[in-house]
């Protein structure tokens, strides 16, 4: 049986997650990211939840290096700089498994591999405050949206943008953080976390100046995506799965998420002392 996060708790995580000590000790990452001789296991960098800047590697880390434990299993995380590097290892050298989010696979593509979600994240739509002084709220209709330019993460954003006329433009996260603050782009689509740690420790000056377009949202799953063309890929699948499952019944896997959330309140404190 496979878990999917209750909502009331993802809404707490999601909208609350941040590392517990990374900026009081400094950035840290498991060991377990580098153990020799391990199948790798490619990434996109994705603070706060998956980077070599955080805390034991961020949250999803932490639970997939526990679930790889509990499988008997030699894996290790490598963190990519970009989305299309983690893509290659996957279709071109056949990887053993990769974590992803926002990543479009062909039909014959996914026939070949085996999707098991680690992490369901909330999504939101921002602008940045000097440009919109009077505020920029979610429209009624998208259409009235037309004209605007979105920041996207990759390139599988909904058919119904161009169709209302919206323009589209990708790239990482801070990338359109900072093309929104030069009025590149009119709003972009980000979780509240990665704004909040990528302004703090890039944007300093700003961490005030991207809100968010009211309570408009989307869901988006990360997961771990196996490799059936890999020796052992669909045999480390169900492993993993096993172990998941019972690192949700156990309570592991909520002790481990909660290792890596704060209060909003604390959250602010903290950042409002960092900041250079």
């Amino acid at each position: 049986m496979r878990h999917i996060i209750p909502p009331a708790f993802l809404t707490f995580t999601m909208l609350l997650l941040l590392q517990t000590s990374a900026w009081a000790t400094g950035p840290r990452v498991t060991t377990a990211l580098f153990t020799p001789d391990a199948h790798a296991i490619h990434a996109h960098d994705f603070p706060p939840y998956l980077s070599n800047e955080v805390v034991d590697g961020g949250p999803i880390s932490a639970i997939t290096t526990e679930a790889f434990r509990r499988s008997n299993l030699q894996a290790s995380i490598q963190v990519e700089p970009l989305r299309g590097i983690v893509r290659y290892y996957l279709t071109q050298e056949h990887a053993f498994a990769i974590i992803e989010h926002h990543m479009q696979f062909s039909e014959a593509e996914k026939k070949q591999l085996i999707f098991i979600p680690l992490m369901t994240i909330t999504e939101h739509y921002f602008y940045y405050k000097p440009h919109h002084p009077d505020g920029f709220n979610w429209p009624n209709d998208i259409h009235e949206l037309k004209g605007r330019t979105l920041g996207y993460h990759a390139s599988d954003a909904p058919p119904l943008w161009q169709k209302a006329g919206i323009r589209i433009q990708y790239g990482r996260t801070i990338d359109m953080m900072k093309q929104l603050k030069n009025g590149d782009v009119d709003f972009i689509k980000a979780s509240k976390p990665s704004i909040q740690w990528l302004s703090a420790h890039y944007m300093p000056d700003d961490q005030a100046n991207f809100v968010t377009m009211g309570d408009h949202h989307d869901d988006e799953v990360i997961q771990i995506v196996f490799n059936r063309n890999h020796p052992q890929g669909a045999s480390a699948a169900a492993a993993f799965q096993k172990a998941l499952d019972a690192m949700h019944n156990d309570g592991t896997y909520q002790r481990l998420l909660q290792q890596h959330t704060r209060s909003t309140t604390e959250v602010r404190h903290d950042l409002a002392h960092v900041a250079p």
